[in-house]
């Protein structure tokens, strides 16, 4: 079903220029400390090769799933420290060439998942969690299309909050910052918040879940015991609510967090 929409939609592949082979010795090479000018404008050349399966993926995005996109190309400079990092292969890489998506619920996240699962045949879904993750929480969708892979973000609007406040923790502590690095002191309140922030919103999810049921329940003039569980349901999940939300509050007034 995905290869026939994409296919309908978007028209024939485009095909791939580079061998594996010779973008593996690229890498190689690379990695191994050699970056002249010939083999940095070989990596460009390779990098490029992305544009077509990247805009085909956009269009679709944009003018399918009405989605508002942001794109970005990883640049030639972070691959490279990619590759040095301990990446195994210049073809492994999978996020050369990327966008992202930032809708307004965890239940819209899932629906967008479930969307380009229709649209597209090759698709490999990772949810990004706390643990393992040093507190960056999303869910990463890579599409393969005109043999080449094209990671597609999609964030919650408080997953995306979280991610720009460490982003910005990064430009000040250094890049390692995002990889479990940089002072301890804001590795632990990082972490903090990423936590207080999902409770929050898995307790919000919750509370819109239980107020829907109960606009359903009155409908249907449901008994006064569900009545009454689902109306506990809704203010307990208000009340974990706002607790994980004064616990965000209290780690983002930490002068940590503030780049003091």
């Amino acid at each position: 079903m995905g290869l026939a929409l994409a296919s309908l939609f978007l028209g024939p592949e485009i095909k791939v220029v580079l061998s594996n082979s010779r973008v593996t010795k690229l890498g190689e090479r690379l990695r191994d400390g050699v970056d002249d000018a010939t083999l940095l404008t070989e990596l460009e050349a390779y990098r490029s090769e992305f544009e077509p399966a990247y805009n085909r993926v956009v269009r679709i995005l944009q003018e399918q799933l009405f989605l508002r996109v942001t794109g970005r190309f990883k640049s030639t400079l972070s691959i490279v420290e990619k590759l040095r990092r301990g990446s195994p292969r210049l073809a492994q890489i999978q996020d050369i060439a990327g966008c992202r998506v930032v809708v307004n619920s965890l239940g819209e996240q899932e629906r967008v998942v479930q969307s380009l699962r229709a649209w597209f045949s090759d698709v490999k879904v990772m949810r990004r969690t706390i643990e393992g993750n040093q507190g960056y929480r999303a869910v990463h969708v890579l599409v393969k299309i005109d043999g080449r892979t094209i990671e597609i973000q999609i964030r919650t609007l408080i997953q995306n909050y979280w991610a720009s406040i460490s982003e910005r923790m990064a430009d000040i502590h250094g890049q390692e910052v995002k990889y479990g690095g940089g002072p301890a002191a804001l590795q632990t309140q990082l972490l903090r918040l990423a936590r207080a922030f999902e409770s929050a919103e898995r307790s919000n999810e919750a509370y819109a879940l239980a107020s829907a049921r109960l606009a359903h329940a009155k409908r249907q003039t449901a008994s006064s015991a569900e009545w009454k569980l689902l109306k506990d349901t809704r203010m307990r999940s208000k009340s974990e609510y706002q607790s994980a939300m004064r616990k965000a509050a209290l780690v983002l007034a930490d002068k940590t967090l503030r780049g003091l």
